[in-house]
């Protein structure tokens, strides 16, 4: 860029007016102190200083706080801080769970249910529901606004997901069907010599 056209940029309406309040403060500064016995080179050596300060400051761009956005890792279920984060949810001065673990005890039953084609949000799948988990524990995770459960309803439903998550012990169990018989060797009665 050349010096004129470096000139002319100053003199441009943003910087003219921030040059214009410059000027006249380190004048201003410089005849206050003159009239208080300040010699003339000393004080316009000080209204020279005040000026090129406040063009300096005014100069800079407005401050725009640099404030950091910390990143949020997100969640990963059964990390340590999750374990810990869900058991402190769990107790509450009032004894009722936090929201963020009925969350996450809705989280788990909606997953459970949905292996036995069950929707925790659909309200056809209501009676069916309560039946398979029973009254207690469907209180304590059934949809709507209400009161959030005590810790006791949230074990007792856990226990009823678990129930319910756990293969049924009437039937046969896949693994235990295919046994590895040991073949047989035929006895010999013959008598070392």
């Amino acid at each position: 860029m050349s010096d004129k056209a470096t000139r002319r940029q100053l003199l441009q309406p943003p910087l003219r007016g921030r040059l214009i309040i410059c000027v006249v403060l380190g004048a201003g500064v410089g005849l206050v102190a003159w009239y208080f016995g300040m010699d003339v080179a000393h004080a316009l050596a000080l209204g020279l200083v005040v000026a090129v300060v406040a063009a300096v400051l005014g100069a800079v761009p407005e401050h725009r706080p640099a404030d950091w956005a910390r990143e949020r890792a997100p969640l990963e279920s059964g990390i340590r801080r999750d374990v810990t984060h869900l058991s402190w949810s769990l107790h509450s001065r009032s004894g009722a769970v936090a929201a963020s673990a009925h969350r996450r005890v809705r989280d788990l039953a909606r997953t459970v249910l949905a292996r036995h084609d069950l929707d925790l949000d659909d309200p056809a799948d209501a009676a069916a529901i309560e039946v398979a988990i029973g009254p207690a524990a469907w209180d304590a995770i059934r949809p709507g606004e209400r009161a959030l459960p005590h810790l006791a309803a949230v074990e007792a439903a856990l226990e009823a997901l678990r129930r319910l998550d756990r293969p049924d012990p009437t039937s046969p169990d896949p693994a235990s069907s295919q046994t590895t018989a040991r073949p047989q060797t035929p006895a010999t009665t013959e008598e070392p010599r």
